[in-house]
């Protein structure tokens, strides 16, 4: 019996990084990063690895037994110390992951990495040897207690078996799910439509304006956008709400800064308001598409990384949207063959899948071919299309103009797909007819991550491009102001109440505010 509880306790510490992450993915919080729950595949090809990797235990374990000479008994005993080794790394991991920084220590590349090469490798060098001679002097008493050890961290596997039956049965019963598309009869009245202008907002994700306008690499990977400016209202000191996405969308919607925003469920972004205490649910917060849809205007809704349909579905006539997070669609032997090379390969570990640049790309795609589709009509009202690029992953490369997985690409090569992006998008508009008679409003909604962090005055500016309809002669605002207006900047264009571009520098001398990011 102690053989068999061994076993399964054994296989289940080999597992419990990958257990860990799957779990803390499925947990209802981190839900509303995902389109749908994860794969089924995933709990139950981890359970029959898990079950695997514990009849090979056992079976090793009963074979050494029978065999019953010294040798044999000893070769079992190292092999025991040095597998061990895994589910150690996979604890630290675990440790380092959750804050306590000198976890990393144990990690032998970060140590590398931190240190002297040679310094490293003498002090690795030097504890293997230190422990070698314990184990080898203490080798009974250390193998009995760790075996020991071992018997005792058995009810942690019944604990992880109940979890992996436990997550998919509550969530995929309770978990939202939403068509591809929503769409729903117009509420337009017959006398409405053509009295609402045409606003096509375009928001780049990570689009910083000192990357993208001020450094001359910058400037060369984004001749579209860089005309566009040329022939529009363009300032040069916007700033956005807050330097990331989670905070800095439900900021613009609503047309008020967000301190702080945290995600408890699959459709519940809880926001605090800059300057306030209490936290308000995002979804039940009035947004600039229901104030569209009061003035009786269309409202479309293209992105990516927030649950759209879920938060603002009941104020959009046409919504599509992909999940910040996707596991890799693999049969239940892949899935298996995938876990069990995740014992000592990360690269499958689904701690953030947001950073694939598999998943990065087919979200890139499905985005970019729906855009294209929905700008060949605008209607009156208010579209707007999330782009997940230049934030990184990168997958571009600007060199051979061309999607790629390359780990050589940069910044520059997401924003030359950008650029690229918005050229079709253009070209898509000139052809339809629409491009004339829609206004077009081209920002961002965070400056780039990968500046110096350290450096608290680097330059936090986005782009903020407009197009009036009919285009007039271009201007170049220079005030600083907060994008957080944007919503009611959007209400006034839908209003009439800007007819030109003087009237637009009026408007933001006005409106402008407190420009400092939260």
């Amino acid at each position: 019996m102690k053989d068999i509880l061994f076993s399964f306790s054994l296989a289940n510490l080999f597992f419990v990084r990958v257990w860990y992450l799957l779990f803390v993915h499925a947990r209802r919080g981190n839900n509303y990063f995902q389109k749908e729950f994860s794969s089924i595949n995933h709990f139950v090809a981890l359970i029959i690895d898990m079950f695997l990797l514990a009849a090979v235990i056992w079976c090793g374990k009963t074979l050494l037994k029978r065999l019953q000479t010294e040798p044999v008994r000893l070769l079992g005993i190292w092999i025991f110390f040095v597998g061990l080794w895994i589910p150690l790394g996979s604890v630290c991991k675990i440790l380092s992951w959750n804050g306590i920084h000198w976890m990393h220590y144990l990690d032998l590349d970060y140590l590398s990495s931190e240190c002297n090469p040679y310094a490293a490798a003498l002090a690795i060098s030097f504890s293997w040897a230190i422990t070698l001679a314990l184990l080898v002097r203490c080798r009974e008493p250390v193998f009995n207690g760790l075996r020991a050890f071992v018997i005792i961290m058995f009810p942690l596997f019944l604990m992880t078996l109940a979890q992996a039956i436990w997550y998919p049965c509550v969530h995929l019963a309770n978990f939202t799910r939403e068509e591809t598309q929503i769409r729903s009869a117009t509420h337009l009245s017959p006398n409405e439509p053509t009295e609402i202008p045409r606003v096509l907002w375009l928001l780049f994700d990570e689009m910083d304006y000192e990357k993208a306008f001020l450094m001359r690499l910058g400037n060369n990977c984004i001749p579209a956008i860089s005309q566009f400016a040329q022939e529009s209202f363009c300032a040069a000191q916007a700033f956005p709400p807050a330097g990331t996405t989670l905070k800095s969308m439900p900021a613009l919607f609503t047309g008020r800064k967000v301190s702080a925003a945290s995600a408890t469920g699959t459709d519940v972004l809880m926001i605090t308001y800059a300057g306030e205490q209490a936290s308000h649910r995002w979804k039940q917060q009035v947004n600039v598409f229901t104030e569209t849809k009061k003035l009786g205007g269309t409202t479309r809704l293209y992105g990516w990384y927030h649950p759209y349909g879920r938060i603002l579905g009941q104020d959009l006539d046409e919504c599509f949207w992909l999940s910040a997070q996707a596991y890799p669609v693999l049969s239940l032997s892949g899935t298996m063959v995938k876990y069990f090379g995740a014992l000592k390969n990360d690269n499958f570990l689904p701690d953030s899948p947001l950073v694939s640049k598999q998943n990065h790309i087919e979200l890139f795609n499905k985005i970019h071919d729906v855009s294209l589709q929905a700008i060949s009509e605008i209607p009156p009202g208010l579209t707007f299309i999330h782009f997940p690029v230049p934030h990184p992953p990168y997958i571009y490369d600007r060199s051979k103009e061309s999607i790629s997985s390359s780990s050589t690409l940069e910044y520059f090569d997401n924003l030359a797909l950008a650029d690229k992006t918005f050229g079709e998008l253009r070209s898509g508009m000139v052809k339809s007819g629409s491009w004339k008679n829609t206004i077009i409003i081209l920002t961002s909604d965070h400056w780039s991550k990968d500046k110096e962090k350290g450096n608290s005055q680097w330059d936090r500016r986005v782009p903020f491009i407009i197009k009036m309809n009919p285009p007039a002669k271009a201007i170049a605002y220079e005030k600083p102001f907060s994008t957080v207006v944007t919503k009611d900047l959007i209400l006034a264009l839908l209003k009439r109440e800007i007819a030109n571009y003087d009237d637009l520098s009026a408007w933001l001398d006005t409106h402008g505010g407190n420009w400092e990011p939260v």
